[in-house]
């Protein structure tokens, strides 16, 4: 019987200011891992139906060029690859991400600088969330920056791989995170990279949503989630939030900042600060109490 897992590659044509935006959404559809070629963006799925996925991609695509936010040529390309192959390429595009010399994300495999304070190790199972990605370079150069005033107690919604978590830990040992996302092969990534970092009893994850979250209120809340997942939870976050509680807010596009501050309004929050790396934004936002 043969057990071995079935990879696809989707071969898209892509401008180079659009790299980063069809990543994430590609990210979102499942994709394992991300390649950029010249001219061209390869993303990796396990185990998918070749019609169903190219059907997938096709309406993300018509769904982008609609709302203008991509031009590109909607050929699309998926081949089959070997699992040997997609092994022995994979470890070449996770490289370490500095955030100055507080903190260094690895993978396992990579060598430890000694002039950095904490290394952060993630096993990617999952590409989003190794901090490759600008939404989670945000999210980790905001929680250093916060650093001398990290509260004990914290909330991280969608955490994925758990890095934000796992990085909140490293900073400030005495804390008490929980980590939530609905996918429960995240959780389990989630559980894994916390032990790598010997930081288990610092951090718990959750598979659910805020209906699955014990009834508390937090001083701070992480969110790295796209605007339109966002938006129609913003008073969950609200009655999460402890008074004069922060959340940081990311995966959102600097071209959808109006709308998003428009949304926070609406709910009483103000942006205190906003942040921009490459074409994504990081928003700070407090609760007009």
């Amino acid at each position: 019987m043969n057990d071995k897992k079935q990879w696809l590659a989707c071969c898209i044509e892509v401008l180079p200011e659009s790299l980063e935006m069809l990543s994430f959404h590609l990210f979102e559809l499942g994709a394992q891992g991300i390649e950029e070629r010249e001219g061209q963006l390869v993303a990796y799925f396990l185990d998918r139906d070749t019609n169903a996925l190219h059907a997938d991609i096709m309406k993300l695509l018509d769904e982008l060029h609609s709302a203008k936010a991509l031009i590109l040529n909607k050929k699309i390309e998926i081949s089959f690859v070997p699992e040997e192959d997609w092994h022995a390429g994979w470890r070449k595009y996770f490289k370490p991400i500095f955030i100055g010399t507080t903190l260094c994300v690895l993978p396992p495999w990579e060598k430890k600088d000694q002039k950095i304070e904490h290394h952060l190790i993630i096993e990617p199972k999952q590409a989003f969330g190794t901090g490759n990605h600008a939404t989670t370079k945000l999210m980790l150069a905001a929680i250093v920056s916060l650093r001398q005033s990290l509260p004990a107690q914290v909330l991280d919604m969608g955490t994925g791989s758990g890095i934000l978590a796992i990085a909140h830990a490293l900073l400030k040992p005495d804390s008490q995170i929980l980590g939530v996302d609905f996918d429960p092969i995240a959780i389990e990534n989630a559980h894994e990279n916390a032990a790598l970092n010997k930081v288990i009893n610092a951090v718990d994850f959750l598979v659910g949503t805020f209906a699955d979250v014990p009834p508390n209120q937090y001083p701070l809340i992480y969110a790295n989630l796209q605007r339109h997942i966002i938006i129609p939870i913003l008073p969950d976050f609200k009655n999460f939030l402890a008074p004069g509680g922060t959340i940081l807010f990311s995966g959102i596009l600097a071209t959808e900042a109006e709308s998003m501050h428009t949304a926070l309004e609406k709910q009483e929050f103000r942006v205190i600060r906003q942040n921009q790396m490459e074409e994504w934004i990081l928003l700070e936002v407090q609760h007009s109490d």
